[in-house]
């Protein structure tokens, strides 16, 4: 997908894998379709490792693609969100026939393709609950509303 995204035209795309030589031929293709104006990285190592050290960065698009039996689903999307801001997209590739949940920590769910046993779920920040927003913004009850 970061290639893809290359050839799009985005201005920058980092990866994270953890297979040395996957890492290899992720540079190579993505030094091959780059332009130089376009900065890319990918880094080697453990996604659960690597995503704090990012910290600072905000990302406008996710796209996580992990073995698809592995657990590393929710606790990744539960990373994120000091990563995105409210516009940012983030599409999660799985199994169709392993459905993930909505919400996800501070993410909910606004969308889902399924291709073959390859289900995509595009999912969002969330809005804050509006009971938060009205303890968070209330006046004090005898200050808020005629009876």
């Amino acid at each position: 997908m970061g290639a893809e995204a290359l050839v799009r035209g985005a201005s920058q795309v980092w990866g994270i894998e953890q297979s040395a030589i996957a890492c290899q031929v992720i540079k190579y293709n993505w030094q091959k379709v780059s332009s130089p104006t376009q900065k890319w990285q990918v880094f080697k190592g453990d996604v659960v490792k690597i995503l704090p050290k990012l910290a600072g960065q905000v990302f406008q698009l996710v796209y996580f693609d992990p073995p698809y039996h592995s657990d590393l689903y929710e606790p990744v999307l539960q990373m994120l969100p000091p990563l995105v801001d409210e516009n940012s997209l983030i599409a999660v590739e799985h199994l169709s026939d392993r459905p993930l949940p909505n919400p996800v920590g501070q993410f909910s769910r606004y969308d889902q393709r399924k291709y073959g046993q390859t289900m995509l779920s595009f999912y969002h920040l969330a809005p804050q609950p509006l009971a938060d927003y009205i303890q968070q913004t209330s006046a004090p009850p005898d200050q808020c509303c005629d009876d």
